[in-house]
């Protein structure tokens, strides 16, 4: 986030990822597709969602007269279970194989993530961060395989940015716009320089960076209050 504050955006609903980030999978007819998730081990795959928080499609292109197959969610927002796994093919007439079912786990597991941000529930949002000696805290959602940035490199991420009640204060996710700046030159709050300077290309982490990392005293915009500790959902897209 710049220091000089972005065009704040404030409804929390919104698109957590662009439908390119699927490269190569076919829109569904009649559904807004929120989230596609795909693994580069498991190619001419896909698992899509919806804002419909009950179901889920998967799409595998290396079978012959590939459709859509639309398969339920797990009832929470915990990790699926072995069992969830399992009832998804039950009678096998889906014929999902181990790495179908591979792929589908993380991609709900990653989902659930995501939406439990959305909805802000504390059981995730709350733990299971690496807690660095600047205070600044991350947990990888995604662990990207591409090179760490440098500093003084160009690098394109994309964002939802939180306060710690839930409130969404900006979105480059939802004005579908990545954002470009020079790590490490102060372009930008100390977090973001501290936290995308571990991150890998395509990864996407949970930043949560306290105030003397953020807007300190001062806060920002008239939105972000003095002395908040800010939670930014960030993907690392490109780095020079």
């Amino acid at each position: 986030m710049r220091k000089g504050f972005l065009t704040l955006i404030f409804a929390l609903g919104g698109t957590f990822c662009l439908p390119a980030q699927c490269d190569g999978c076919q829109p569904i007819g009649g559904e807004l597709i929120d989230f596609c998730y795909q693994e580069a081990e498991l190619p001419n795959r896909c698992v899509q969602f919806t804002e419909d928080s009950n179901t889920f499609y998967y799409q595998d292109y290396n079978r012959k007269k590939s459709s859509p197959i639309k398969l339920p969610l797990p009832g929470d927002l915990l990790r699926p279970t072995s069992g969830y796994l399992m009832g998804l093919d039950a009678d096998q007439a889906l014929k999902l194989s181990a790495a179908d079912l591979l792929l589908i786990e993380h991609g709900v597991e990653l989902w659930r993530n995501l939406e439990g941000i959305r909805k802000w529930d504390m059981s995730i949002v709350g733990g299971g961060y690496t807690l660095l000696p600047s205070g600044l805290a991350y947990k990888p959602m995604i662990q990207g395989k591409g090179k760490t940035p440098e500093k003084g490199k160009r690098i394109n991420v994309h964002y939802n940015g939180y306060l710690e009640s839930g409130k969404k204060v900006d979105s480059s996710f939802d004005k579908k716009q990545s954002f470009q700046f020079t790590l490490g030159l102060g372009q930008v709050i100390k977090g973001w320089d501290e936290g995308l300077a571990i991150m890998t290309v395509g990864s996407r982490y949970l930043l949560r960076i306290p105030p003397a990392l953020g807007y300190g005293h001062a806060g920002a915009g008239g939105v972000i209050p003095p002395n908040a500790t800010l939670y930014f959902d960030i993907q690392l897209i490109t780095a020079e």
